[in-house]
């Protein structure tokens, strides 16, 4: 699953995992100490830590959900974009 950072040419599409790896690689990191998807752990541990509600966090990373007839009735997990 990709990071969430939109493209400069286009906000609808996400970077893919090699351009922030590489990225990171252009920084100084070796891939020992931090990967695009570690972001993602990192932002889920500290949000856990603030005690944010788990479900939430879950929604935030796009985790899909388990329980296959929960996601298929619960259709109010998202706000309207607006757009």
């Amino acid at each position: 699953m990709a990071v969430i950072v939109p493209i400069a040419s286009t906000s609808t599409r996400p970077i893919s995992d090699n351009t922030l790896n590489a990225a990171l690689r252009r920084l100084g990191e070796s891939g020992e100490e931090m990967i695009g998807h570690g972001f993602r752990s990192l932002a889920s541990t500290c949000l856990n830590e603030l005690g944010w509600p788990p479900d939430l966090i879950k929604l935030q990373l796009a985790h899909a959900e388990r329980n296959k007839v929960w996601a298929a009735y619960n259709r109010a997990q998202r706000m309207s974009s607006g757009k």
